[in-house]
């Protein structure tokens, strides 16, 4: 066998420790909050430039459920065909499109208030809507007669 002899494993040395009790290379506080401060600023200066360049959206609600119903009590009168009904929902259909489009060239997106969480009544224009599809069903449109 060798003449060398095995000496115990040496002992792992331990973090020099500053008087204070906290390690010398460790994170201070205040190179966090500075950090912080920076990026927070950073967010901010970029979220302001974002806004200047790309205005928010505008977004109404409608209640398609109260639209259909309207329409459905103005058309649905005793002795009305299937097919009389089926034209009817046609109509209503595309002038409801119609209106809607007005919206949407005008750079608001409309959505069927019964798919939002919470309801804000001051963006809500069912009312506009239904005025709106009373007035063109007053006016003859050029499909009625024929």
């Amino acid at each position: 066998m060798s003449d060398a002899t095995l000496s115990p494993p040496a002992s792992p040395e331990k973090p020099q420790q500053s008087q204070s009790g906290s390690p010398n290379n460790g994170v201070s506080f205040i190179t966090v909050v500075i950090v912080s401060f920076i990026i927070s600023g950073f967010s901010c200066f970029t979220t302001y430039q974002f806004m200047q360049t790309h205005p928010p959206q505008l977004v109404a609600t409608v209640n398609a459920s109260k639209l259909v119903d309207a329409n459905a009590r103005r058309v649905l009168k005793p002795g009305i065909t299937a097919e009389e009904a089926a034209k009817a929902g046609d109509v209503f259909v595309k002038k409801l499109d119609s209106i809607l489009h007005e919206y949407s060239a005008a750079g608001m997106l409309v959505v069927n208030s019964n798919l939002v969480i919470n309801k804000v009544p001051q963006i809500d224009i069912t009312e506009q809507v239904l005025r709106q599809l009373d007035e063109s069903n007053e006016q003859p449109s050029a499909t009625d007669g024929q």
